[in-house]
Formats: structure tokens, C-alpha cells, sequence
């Protein structure tokens, strides 16, 4: 008895190695070659087939997973740049940008299922930028910077994570999207706006009170 028993705890916990397994490894992950500094994934996918990339050379870019939407045969080349693209307009606290190039890839093909970012921690912190201002841009064709949607993740002792989309190539930057107030405010000034507010109520409250007592000795 001991030993079915034993058996059926070795079997529960094989299963669950590999459910958790294939949540995390949903899809193939493809290996670059290397050529002109940057890194080349090969595709070759039939519709419906998710493939994963994992480039080194882009230290913005943990990962991207994208879903073939046809038969597709080709290459996407990725490499870091050094600055922005000549015609591209000036983006303000840019960490890093990147080619993401699709030789022989229709982009109406595929579909950008996740862009797994990461930015380190001593990045923000140097340039004064909040951790919840940082977005993924992709270049548009007139030369403007699509801002895409990106989340926070989670982080570790050395980046901040964050999941985002793509619906431009082959020009992408990973920086700060001054796209509201507090996006244009420091890591630390959120907790210097916050002791405000509350030193603001408090006053409110404080004002309030005195003047209910006032109020009060009049009609006494």
C-alpha cells in the first residue's frame, strides 16, 4: 500500500513539473546567429506558431514572443544602436534603442504577442526617472514615436520589468514617456507630492476646526 502511495505522489509531482513547465515555456524559443554586431533569429513557422527570442545584445529587450498569422520563412535581425535614428524626433531619458529589422517577414504576417523589457534600477535612479514612466516607443513611417502600451512587471535587485507591445518596425527605444504629470516628475518626487497632499488635508482639517470653535464661543 505504502508503495502505490508513493507512487502516486512521484506521478502528482511529475505532472506538476510539467503543467508548470509548459506555463512557462509556452512557445518555442529560437537561438541567433551572429552577424554585423547584431544577432539573427531564423523563422520558419506554420499559422498559429509562437516562437520566443531571447537577444543578448539589446540589454533593454529580455524577450519577444510573437504568433505567425501564415506560413513565414525569413529572419529577424536585432541589434543595438548607439543613438536614435537620423530622421527620428528626440526622445527625452532614452536608455537604449534598438533594430528590430524583419528581412523577407510581411509585419501584417506576425503578431507581437509580449515585449519583455527590463531597465536597471541604477539607470532610474541616475536620471531621476520614475519607475512608472518608462515605455516601450517604435519608430512610425512618418518618423514619429509610437508610445506603446507598457506595464509594470516584476523587478529584481538589478532592473524593473515591464511587458509591452510592438506594432511598428525595424526602430524601437525603451525610455521615459512624459505622458502626464507624473511622468515628468523625479523616482522621489511621488512621495514629496504625497507628504504635501496630507500636510494640505491636515491644514484643511486644522483650519475647520478652528473655525467650528469660533463659530461655537459666538453663540455661547
Amino acid at each position: 500500500m505504502k508503495k502505490i502511495y508513493t507512487c502516486l505522489i512521484f506521478l502528482g509531482a511529475v505532472l506538476s513539473l510539467i503543467v508548470i513547465s509548459h506555463a512557462q515555456y509556452d512557445s518555442e524559443v529560437i537561438l541567433p546567429e551572429y552577424r554585423e554586431g547584431g544577432e539573427v533569429f531564423g523563422i520558419d513557422l506554420v499559422p498559429g506558431k509562437k516562437v520566443s527570442m531571447y537577444p543578448e545584445g539589446c540589454e533593454s529587450i529580455e524577450r519577444i514572443s510573437i504568433e505567425s498569422k501564415t506560413s513565414i520563412t525569413g529572419n529577424i535581425f536585432i541589434k543595438k544602436l548607439e543613438e536614435k535614428p537620423d530622421e527620428a524626433e528626440e526622445l527625452n531619458n532614452v536608455y537604449e534603442y534598438c533594430e528590430v529589422e524583419l528581412e523577407d517577414i510581411n509585419e501584417n504576417d506576425i503578431e507581437v504577442k509580449e515585449v519583455r523589457l527590463r531597465v536597471p534600477k541604477s539607470w532610474l535612479e541616475d536620471n531621476d526617472v520614475s519607475k512608472g514612466s518608462i515605455s516601450l516607443f517604435t519608430l512610425k513611417d512618418d518618423d514619429s514615436w509610437e508610445v506603446e502600451t507598457t506595464e509594470e512587471d516584476n523587478d529584481t535587485q538589478i532592473y524593473y520589468y515591464y511587458k509591452s507591445e510592438a506594432s511598428n518596425f525595424p526602430y524601437w527605444a525603451v525610455g521615459q514617456h512624459n505622458g502626464g504629470l507624473l511622468g515628468f516628475l523625479p523616482s522621489n518626487a511621488f512621495y514629496i507630492l504625497l507628504i504635501c497632499c496630507i500636510f494640505l488635508i491636515f491644514l484643511a482639517v486644522l483650519m475647520f476646526i478652528i473655525s467650528s470653535a469660533r463659530e461655537s464661543r459666538r453663540e455661547a
